[in-house]
């Protein structure tokens, strides 16, 4: 794990939320700046760093009514806090998935974990999806899991299958992985490519969901083994992902080029933007006052 002197993690978290100005003022908050601290120590995507602090701003303006530092305090003394917090997030969004509402308690999970508040690394609730894009795309189940879990994650295919029981599950308060399949967010350390210190990201609250059922009807991996899918499997697999990887990026790229063909074609018949306005809709300064005197008449 790469230490990273307290100022230049500061800084390298702004880098991070550059362009985010609520971002950048959550930042201001040390407890804040401590869940960007500790992953960027870890090694965890940029991206998910962005994600952990959007959805801890949307926590601290909806629970805690911008005033982390009073929740923390209450939490800190009353153990009850930290989850009644996240259940009354989950009451004000009823009806969105058990995966939207896994998202949305991302952040406040880290932040109460990395400021040494203890809190149940476990699905908090939501409605039960149905949806399966994946399953219409005739992907077996080890395709699948090797897809989900590039999708997000930032590893490749290889970096994964360095992840084995060990490697899986909670954070602790400064970002060491404690195993837990069970655990939600579902925390990994992979092995980079060309790399000699590991690195952390995140599993999707979907493959969390599918490896722990292939985990409960196949059984735990021996010691040191992937737990994905075993080395056998891999090759057949890593081909089947690639190959869905490849339509998905396939089909995305058609539509795009679809929705460019489309407003070509519009504005070459309609004309460039501002090309037909005629004027007429400006008001004169003369109506906007007449206007203006009116709405002071009937407000009297």
């Amino acid at each position: 794990m790469a230490v990273i002197a307290g100022n230049s993690v500061a800084e390298a978290a702004k880098t991070i939320v550059v362009g985010r100005q609520d971002l950048l003022l959550l930042l201001e908050n040390p407890s804040a700046l401590k869940v960007a601290q500790v992953l960027i120590e870890i090694g965890v995507p940029d991206s998910v760093v962005r994600a952990a602090l959007s959805t801890l701003l949307r926590f601290s303006i909806e629970v805690a009514e911008n005033d982390l530092d009073q929740l923390l305090s209450r939490g800190a003394l009353d153990p009850k806090v930290p989850l009644e917090s996240l259940q009354e997030m989950a009451g004000l969004h009823r009806g969105i998935s058990a995966a939207q509402l896994a998202l949305l308690a991302f952040g406040p999970k880290l932040w109460w974990t990395f400021s040494g508040v203890e809190i149940p690394w476990r699905p908090i609730g939501g409605t039960v999806g149905t949806s399966d894009e994946l399953s219409k795309n005739s992907i077996g189940e080890d395709g699948k899991l090797l897809l989900l879990a590039v999708i997000g994650s930032g590893a490749t295919f290889s970096e994964l299958m360095t992840v084995s029981q060990e490697h899986l599950g909670a954070l602790n308060f400064d970002g060491v992985i404690k195993p837990d399949v069970f655990a939600e967010p579902l925390a990994i350390s992979y092995l980079p490519s060309g790399g000699a210190a590991r690195k952390v990201t995140f599993l999707s609250f979907a493959l969390r969901n599918l490896l722990i059922a292939k985990l409960e009807r196949e059984g735990m991996p021996s010691e040191g083994e992937p737990i994905l899918i075993s080395w056998k499997q891999f090759a057949a697999a890593e081909l089947e992902a690639a190959q869905v990887s490849t339509s998905l990026i396939k089909a995305g790229n058609d539509v795009n080029v679809a929705l460019c063909r489309a407003t070509g074609d519009f504005f070459r018949s309609w004309g460039m933007p501002g090309s037909r306005f005629q004027g007429s809709e400006i008001t004169s300064e003369w109506e906007i006052v007449q206007g203006q005197k009116h709405m002071q008449s009937s407000d009297k």
